[in-house]
């Protein structure tokens, strides 16, 4: 086998309503349905598999509801969050370095509560604010956020209660961190794009997230998990929505003892997607599952983040550490009350709406 082929597998969720199944191949049974879960039991699998960290981006973050200290869910069970921080776990009652960094967008795509006002000036930049900046003072959007923080939180209260029982002076975020990406430019021309706009707001202080919307894990630089399923229950169960995902890893590019770092394409693109949002020089930290590479890149990230929020002219384009405040028992809170240039609250809120429309 050449050295540069690669090993492949496609995955998805799907269930009878929308495909027809020959019996077996790993389906499984679910409200009286045969469907195909394997875009989860593949996340569930490498996590469980990785030894020294994982890289994730993905539009949402929702999942293992049945383990949240608040307000636990039956509607959002998904394995993936609780797999991620049970590694995390396992591998701090070990002793061995291991680290998570998970990208997800500033907050999740929603629509304006009215209708656009008529434009007055645009410029390229201005009407990139206007399709891409969405309303994260919206219900849907809150609860969303909402649940996101509660499955977070999770996380972290159970890595610090491990912490706590092995005496480790550690804390949380020294092992699992979230980021989010953003853009600030100062540009002598701007031009507020519609007369009391949402937008107006960030468009006056140049600056606006950049929506994440890709669903990807890394593992240990040798595996690549990629295709349009998100981390929430929507793609995940296999009942709801209809996702496709692919699997690869190259066998000739695999961690061994002699040498950490697999040298791979995986480990050139994961390289390359650092490089894009953290900067050129992160691409020389090899040993990414190390405590020193998790403060490089988090400073990176709160560096980014007080450039995006300040209130003096600056400019950032590229990872922002997300706006969480973690204890050291795992609480978290908002680094700051409102996502900049909104009325929207960072940990979000419980609304009336249907569940199934939020998970």
């Amino acid at each position: 086998m050449p050295a540069e082929s690669a090993t492949w597998r496609v995955c998805r969720s799907i269930d009878e309503r929308s495909a027809i199944f020959e019996r077996g191949h790993n389906l499984i049974t679910k409200k009286g349905r045969l469907l195909d879960a394997s875009v989860q039991a593949a996340y569930v699998h490498h996590i469980r598999r990785a030894t020294r960290f994982l890289y994730i981006e993905n539009q949402y973050f929702i999942g293992s509801s049945h383990a949240w200290f608040s307000d636990p869910l039956k509607e959002c069970t998904n394995l993936i969050p609780l797999e991620i921080v049970t590694k995390v776990v396992n591998m701090i009652k070990l002793g061995r370095d291991f680290r998570v960094y998970i990208v997800i967008p500033m907050f999740p795509e929603g629509m304006p509560r009215s209708k656009l006002a008529p434009l007055v000036s645009c410029s390229r930049a201005s009407l990139h604010t206007i399709f891409y900046t969405g309303a994260p003072e919206s219900d849907a959007v809150q609860e969303i956020l909402y649940w996101q923080y509660l499955t977070v939180e999770m996380m972290y209260i159970r890595i610090a209660r491990e912490l706590k029982a092995c005496g480790s002076s550690a804390r949380p975020t020294d092992y699992l961190s979230f980021f989010c990406l953003g853009r600030r430019e100062y540009r002598e021309d701007s031009k507020l794009v519609r007369m009391n706009s949402k937008a107006a707001g960030a468009n006056q202080n140049d600056r606006f997230m950049i929506y994440l919307h890709s669903k990807m894990l890394i593992v240990d630089d040798e595996y690549i998990i990629l295709g349009s399923a998100n981390i929430n229950e929507r793609s995940m169960s296999g009942t709801r929505d209809t996702e496709i995902a692919v699997g690869a890893y190259q066998p000739a590019y695999v961690s061994s003892a002699d040498a950490m770092s697999p040298g791979g394409q995986v480990e050139c693109f994961r390289k390359s997607l650092w490089a894009e949002h953290f900067g050129d020089g992160s691409v020389l930290l090899e040993q990414v599952e190390s405590k020193i590479c998790m403060e490089k890149i988090r400073f990176i990230g709160w560096r980014n983040w007080e450039t995006y929020c300040s209130q003096e002219k600056g400019v950032v384009s590229g990872a922002l550490l997300y706006p969480y405040e973690v204890s050291e028992s795992g609480i978290v809170t908002p680094a700051v009350e409102l996502f900049p240039d909104s009325r929207a609250s960072i940990i979000g809120r419980r609304t009336m709406l249907p569940r199934l429309m939020t998970t």
